[in-house]
């Protein structure tokens, strides 16, 4: 593509394939006879020679050339936990609450190599109703990130969301169902 004379695309015979290391560690405890259940999970991740885009910008000519390139080292690290059980005897309320937290190192290369690191947490939680075939679910869920790097110009962020709703489903003639 030569229609910017600005932005200069290359290719890199030197590429070498690109390898995660995953290692994952869950327990997960059902309790069938009681309806209870419980789920602690933890991750890491670790990204060999992770292909990435290579950016350098020469303030000289305004010259903008892109390459792909291999980055070792970027990481995640991640743990949750669920726990689920019903309220009453009859079991047609339950409960389900959910959290995690996680954090990452992204390496990328803008005229030299950066780092960006995230940290986030999430934590959910649901009450839901279910009698025959009809379900209602009332939840709500709060989410936190932290975006920060050390290079020039990077605006560090911190991000918070929250959310709630309702769920429901319920049977229409015909073998259809409504949910929504």
């Amino acid at each position: 593509d030569d229609v910017n004379p600005l932005l200069v695309s290359k290719g890199n015979t030197a590429l070498r394939n690109s390898a995660n290391h995953d290692v994952q560690l869950i327990f997960n405890r059902m309790d069938w006879a009681n309806g209870k259940q419980l789920r602690v999970m933890a991750l890491y991740t670790y990204m060999q020679d992770h292909i990435t885009r290579a950016v350098l910008f020469d303030k000289n000519t305004g010259v903008t050339t892109v390459s792909p390139m291999n980055i070792d080292g970027s990481q995640r690290i991640a743990a949750s936990a669920s726990y689920n059980c019903p309220i009453t005897r009859n079991r047609r309320f339950r409960f389900g609450g959910n959290a995690t937290v996680s954090h990452s190192l992204s390496k990328e290369f803008v005229n030299d190599l950066q780092k960006v690191d995230n940290s986030s947490a999430r934590t959910s939680a649901n009450f839901t109703y279910e009698k025959g075939k009809y379900l209602i679910t009332l939840g709500g869920a709060f989410n936190y990130n932290h975006i920060a790097s050390a290079r020039d110009g990077f605006n560090t962020l911190n991000l918070m969301d929250f959310s709630y709703g309702i769920n429901g489903k319920m049977p229409l003639p015909f073998g259809f169902e409504l949910s929504g």
